[in-house]
């Protein structure tokens, strides 16, 4: 098709053309002509694209390809598996966090250099290294990174969770840096709070953490204000019970899992003690018995998935059904829930 023929066609058509291309081919789309590089580019365009992306999420994992050498694909909920390329950072790096089509990654080197990057158009951003870094990273290696990005601003704040060590080691059990695009500066928090170290949730400038059964520990980034929700009366308390934080489209999600049985719990209102709906239950019995381990890695209305050992599998929530959609062939040495992240493509204008 020549260009004539392309302006020809109704906007709405090329809208609907475009949106259902994956992202390296829209970036190729770019090149067709002028008309389209200015429609692909158009800030409606971005958002239209970017809001259909992120309800459409994915699990990016890091695959053993021989004893020395190692790749990250991400996978969706067709079966179809993707390769990603970090090259374009010229160094090894380990990811660490992601949201939103972007991803926070570390140095293996130089375990407190921090790269934000969108691996789809290999766009990426150094962050400055924090001066205090030093004195509380036990080996320089952070427990736990998140990242919250807003699309819609291109703003960020990357939060990175280390034990305390040195002067502060008998005053605060760990301390949280938080680094916020806007003032280009690091600050930090330090606590005594027990918290569960598995993984960072950040909706909307707020951070959350299980508190080891007891409830939830929150942090407001825009107001610096630390608060604990509790959780729901009646969910079920044990030492094999196991609680898991996603975001489900904007929400707070908690996921109880026992090996019978699964609970999700949804947050709608972050202001009442009574703000928990149940949403579903799902019995593990069958699923346990092919994939002993779960963890829950990314959630929207529609589907969960998880990892296990070897086994990226989808639970849709509408015909409660399960369906594995990777799977290694040989027994990793790294199970897959430990490399594993949520994922969306998506693009800037």
């Amino acid at each position: 098709m020549n260009c004539h023929k392309i302006r020809s066609l109704p906007e709405d058509v090329i809208l609907q053309i475009l949106v259902l291309l994956p992202v390296k081919s829209l970036i190729r789309a770019k090149a067709v002509c002028k008309m389209w590089h200015k429609f692909i580019s158009e800030q409606y365009f971005v958002r239209f694209y970017n809001g259909l992306s992120v309800t459409n999420p994915t699990v990016l994992v890091k695959i053993e390809v021989s004893d020395w050498d190692s790749r990250w694909i991400y996978v969706d909920s067709l079966r179809q598996a993707s390769q990603l390329s970090l090259d374009f950072l010229n160094e090894h790096v380990k990811i660490r966090a992601s949201h939103n089509g972007f991803l926070c990654c570390s140095s293996e080197l130089y375990k407190d250099k921090y790269y934000i990057c969108n691996p789809m158009t290999r766009e990426y951003t150094m962050l400055p290294r924090e001066k205090n870094a030093t004195w509380y990273f036990s080996h320089k290696e952070a427990i736990l990174v998140g990242l919250d990005y807003d699309l819609s601003g291109s703003k960020f704040n990357v939060v990175v969770v280390a034990s305390c060590g040195g002067i502060r080691r008998n005053r605060h059990d760990w301390v949280c840096s938080v680094f916020d695009s806007e003032s280009g500066k690091w600050r930090q928090y330090f606590s005594k709070e027990s918290v569960k170290f598995y993984r960072i949730v950040l909706i909307n400038g707020t951070l959350y953490w299980p508190k080891n059964k007891s409830g939830i520990l929150l942090l407001d980034l825009n107001n610096n204000l630390w608060r604990n929700i509790s959780l729901p009366n009646e969910m079920d308390q044990g030492s094999e019970i196991n609680i898991h934080c996603l975001e489900c489209d904007g929400f707070l999600s908690v996921i109880q899992m026992s090996k019978k049985w699964m609970k999700i719990w949804l947050l709608k209102n972050y202001n009442r003690e009574d703000g928990w709906d149940l949403v579903d239950e799902v019995n593990l019995t069958n699923i346990r018995c092919t994939v002993p381990e779960l963890f829950p890695i990314s959630q929207n209305s529609n589907c969960i998935f998880f990892a296990g050992r070897k086994e990226i599998l989808v639970y849709e929530v509408k015909g409660r059904v399960w369906k594995q959609m990777y799977s290694t062939m040989d027994e990793p040495t790294t199970p897959l829930w430990c490399t594993a992240h949520p994922y969306v493509a998506t693009i800037s204008s």
